[in-house]
């Protein structure tokens, strides 16, 4: 092929860098943006998963802390052993007024029948 001016040459080379060099931009802006966009993404969800782990663990421990109390209180074992459960039933009922968090509070025997205990609904579990 025979060049007839340097112009075309010139031309033909420029729009050859011109169309490389964009073409480049594009490909490297969509790469790093995408990179970014999901490192950011994953961060995000590892933070969401280490707030969800850090509050089931305070939820699970004052959960233990209020299942200790009323364990180790009297009217616990008064409602075990004696079978006068009017005193941990009031207490039983005024944790689930007081607290939206809970959803039903029992008191189980060694067979792991209910002694008393209401649900969410304020209905008596007791003998269930």
């Amino acid at each position: 092929m025979r060049i007839k001016s340097i112009n075309s040459v010139v031309a033909t080379l420029i729009f050859v860098l011109v169309a490389l060099t964009v073409s480049l931009g594009v490909w490297w802006v969509s790469g790093s943006t995408y990179s970014t966009v999901l490192n950011e993404k994953r961060n995000a969800m590892e933070s969401m998963v280490d707030r969800s782990v850090k509050d089931l663990q305070l939820y699970t421990e004052q959960t233990t802390n209020m299942v200790q109390v009323l364990a180790k209180g009297d009217p616990a074992r008064e409602a075990l052993l004696s079978g006068d459960v009017s005193a941990i039933d009031g207490l039983l009922k005024s944790l689930l007024v007081s607290s939206d968090k809970y959803w039903a509070a029992f008191i189980f025997d060694k067979d792991g029948k209910v002694v008393t205990g209401y649900n969410a609904k304020g209905k008596n579990m007791a003998g269930a």
